[in-house]
């Protein structure tokens, strides 16, 4: 390598770092600029988000009865009660301007926050996508006040389980079928 030392290769030298930082700038500029997190509407998510969750229905929820189109039209988490109607909160996940995913949460309480749905298109998961969108609604409820925020999930569901403990969520409780996850503020 003694031949790159002379000062005909300085520049030469220069023009390489040059490129290899150029190259990390776009890589990280196309990135950041290809996923956006919007707010959910009615008149343009709706269809996507009811058939895509009616697909995995098994992981949203155990009740057969569950309305995707209700939950979603009146901002309520609850199928019976309308103490959180209006208090949901939907995010949609863009890559490149198609849909990759969205986290729906609330505000249960005056101290805790509840994720109630997050879900990943299956062609964009393992992208850190859910990890991406949980640590926003983690965020944005810390923000609203809340000092836990809590989510259930299926036993079974062990790639989701990864997600919740990446961001430092902990196993507060379990039965045969679902495990109970937690963050507290100070924990964070």
């Amino acid at each position: 390598m003694s031949y790159l030392h002379g000062r005909k290769w300085r520049w030469a030298r220069w023009i390489g770092v040059f490129l290899i930082i150029s190259g990390f700038a776009i890589i990280t500029f196309r990135y950041q600029n290809n996923v956006v997190l919007k707010p959910y509407y009615d008149t343009t998510d709706q269809d996507y988000i009811v058939k895509s969750l009616q697909k995995d229905m098994f992981w949203i929820s155990d009740n057969p009865d569950f309305d995707i189109e209700r939950m979603l039209k009146e901002r309520n988490p609850s199928q019976y009660t309308t103490s959180h109607a209006g208090k949901l909160q939907v995010k949609m996940l863009y890559d490149k301007n198609r849909r990759a995913g969205m986290v729906a949460y609330y505000r249960k309480n005056f101290y805790e926050g509840r994720i109630f749905i997050l879900w990943v298109d299956p062609t964009f998961r393992g992208k850190g996508y859910g990890e991406f969108l949980l640590q926003y609604a983690i965020n944005q409820l810390f923000k609203e006040g809340c000092t836990k925020v809590t989510l259930v999930t299926r036993l079974i569901n062990t790639w989701a389980r990864k997600v919740y403990t990446s961001v430092g969520m902990h196993e507060t409780s379990h039965d045969a079928i679902f495990i109970n996850f937690a963050i507290n503020k100070k924990e964070k």
